[in-house]
């Protein structure tokens, strides 16, 4: 496929030639609703700045836009969640530890511990 000249190819135009065609044959009414769109476009954004740093009225309604985004799905997943960690809590609180049932040895003191353990308690006892 080599390269073909315009000549070879009479309906194929150049990007310049296809923008001053457009230009040309544009609608006039485009144009007007193209204007109208801008307009209504800057002025939604204008309102939107505006409401952005107005004081919040918290006495106002909530908009339906404004409401929480979760879904049924999302919120009956959550429920669901807390209903099962409740459950598990609860039902760990029913068994006993194990940690009560160790026995803790009790080491008695030879004589030598003992004194010196009783020798520093009355120099405590002093201060």
């Amino acid at each position: 496929m080599g390269s073909k000249s315009v000549a070879e190819a009479p309906n194929v135009l150049a990007g310049s030639e296809v923008n001053k065609q457009l230009d040309t044959d544009a609608d006039p009414t485009f144009d007007q609703r193209l204007d109208v769109i801008r307009r209504s476009a800057l002025q939604k954004k204008e309102l939107e700045e505006k409401k952005k740093y107005q004081p919040i009225d918290y006495d106002a309604p909530v908009s339906k836009s404004e409401k929480s985004s979760l879904g049924l799905g999302a919120k009956i997943g959550i429920g669901f969640a807390i209903a099962v960690f409740a459950l598990i809590f609860s039902i760990g609180d029913l068994f006993p530890s194990r940690s009560g049932e160790k026995q803790i040895e009790q080491k008695e003191l030879t004589a030598e511990d003992n004194a010196s353990f009783r020798l520093s308690f009355s120099v405590l006892k002093k201060l």
